[in-house]
């Protein structure tokens, strides 16, 4: 029937051409195998691949992509208490929809749940992405819960609710106290006397995930006292704390006997940790008392949960006992959550794809203690600037070096480094240029290796000036 109506449309139009008969012929056969494959796949729910690829850019996503050989670092911080997600994805519909949903989660929960991506169209991530199923319905999500539980696949639906949801569940509650009488109020308050507490008033059964999030934050985890009154059930214990005159949710933060009271309308993860990391003894060391000795037992700062230190006690593992060309952030103080997230997209960004290529660890290092690394960095300008026939500019944080690890035994009271341009922004096309510069055989400037400073010493010079 199909054929009869073509040759009374080739009839009409006076067709005669038996070429342009067959060209006719076979361009309607493909149509109608393309519909058919079409329909079939949406029949079935197939996820069909896309012409565009699925890109994440650090400056814009909340989440970076890592390569396989990088997840076990990525998420390590996270296991001893936190919770971690990877996302395993290809060039998919499914996946190219699913990724403003993940990232959505991610940014909600950004600082309580570590949450990665891992492109497994990669020749490097193949092996790793050998294990998880696609099966086209719903996107695959690993998440890791605190040690010692397994991970498991995600098997919810894909929406940022029910993704977001599953995730704070994993989030451990134990490092929060549940007040409900004055007593345990005032004896809570009196407990550890030199950690800040943190009550969360609020007319709720359960303490809510940023609650959770705050009490399993890596420095906050040791350095400050959790609790969380429902005012609903301890009436007596919003009357005595004030938090009964308040407008609730209520946060209140006690250090040393004095009360403060969070004013701020945002009581988002980030704000909060902000407001309580003023009074956390971050990297100030932990007092333990034993016996009837008294004896101070320091304990290490823990290290940048999200990009490593560069001190003296990691130098040698970061960058001075290894054979990579050591990408170093200079940063006046803590660098902010946006030069992280460079960092650590410029770690997949230029990793090397052949044994042959130079590779690249990337950290930071804090400038506002390092002083003598300070001064090493501001001496040299002014030589530099002679050398390239130029005024000598003053050094402006943060910026970017990358040291050249000796090689030798005469080069090891060296600091060899090359910086980009003063005043450059630190993003991929001009850190892009140094990494070609570097393969192509960069001049590196050269000036006396500065002492790291003792964080140990200073941690108990710091302490006695407290007290």
């Amino acid at each position: 029937m199909k054929r009869q109506l073509l040759f009374v449309f080739i009839y009409k139009y006076n067709i005669t051409s038996r070429v342009k008969y067959i060209k006719l012929h076979t361009f309607m056969f493909r149509m109608r195998r393309a519909l058919a494959v079409a329909v079939a796949a949406a029949a079935v729910g197939v996820a069909t691949p896309v012409a565009a690829k699925i890109e994440i850019d650090p400056m814009k996503d909340d989440f970076p992509e890592v390569m396989a050989n990088k997840v076990d670092s990525a998420i390590a911080n996270n296991r001893e208490l936190g919770v971690a997600a990877i996302w395993y994805y290809k060039d998919t519909r499914l996946d190219a929809g699913f990724k403003d949903t993940y990232n959505e989660v991610a940014k909600k929960l950004k600082g309580m749940i570590k949450m990665i991506a891992m492109d497994c169209d990669k020749g490097g991530n193949k092996k790793a992405c050998g294990s998880i199923t696609f099966d086209g319905s719903k996107p695959a999500v690993e998440i890791y819960p605190p040690l010692p539980m397994p991970k498991f696949a995600y098997a919810g639906e894909a929406t940022a609710e029910k993704l977001e949801r599953t995730l704070t569940k994993q989030i451990p509650g134990d490092k929060i106290s549940m007040i409900t009488t004055v007593e345990e109020y005032k004896t809570f308050t009196k407990k550890n006397p030199t950690k800040p507490k943190v009550f969360l008033f609020w007319d709720k059964k359960k303490p809510v995930p940023v609650l959770k999030g705050l009490s399993t934050e890596i420095v906050f985890a040791r350095t400050v006292e959790f609790a969380y009154v429902d005012t609903t059930a301890a009436t007596d214990v919003a009357t005595e704390s004030g938090a009964a005159k308040k407008k609730l949710p209520a946060i209140l933060l006690i250090n040393k006997g004095k009360k403060e009271w969070y004013t701020d309308k945002d009581k988002s993860f980030a704000a909060l940790q902000v407001w309580i990391n003023r009074y956390s003894e971050s990297g100030m060391g932990d007092t333990v008392k034993g016996g009837d000795t008294a004896t101070e037992i320091e304990m290490e700062e823990p290290e940048y949960e999200r990009l490593r230190e560069l001190k003296d006690r990691s130098q040698k593992e970061l960058c001075f006992g290894q054979k990579n060309v050591c990408g170093v952030l200079l940063s006046e103080g803590k660098p902010s959550e946006k030069d992280i997230d460079s960092m650590l997209a410029f770690e997949t960004k230029f990793q090397t794809k052949s044994d042959r290529g130079v590779s690249f660890n990337w950290m930071w290092l804090d400038m506002s203690i390092e002083t003598d690394f300070k001064k090493a960095i501001e001496d040299m300008e002014p030589r530099q600037a002679e050398k390239e026939d130029r005024d000598a500019e003053t050094i402006k944080y943060p910026t970017l070096i990358f040291v050249k690890p000796p090689k030798k035994k005469r080069e090891e009271k060296l600091l060899s480094y090359t910086k980009i341009a003063n005043g450059e922004a630190i993003e991929e096309k001009v850190v892009g240029d140094m990494v070609d510069r570097i393969a192509g055989g960069a001049t590196y400037v050269r000036a006396d290796l500065p002492k790291f400073v003792n964080r140990k010493a200073l941690a108990k010079k710091a302490k006695k000036e407290e007290l």
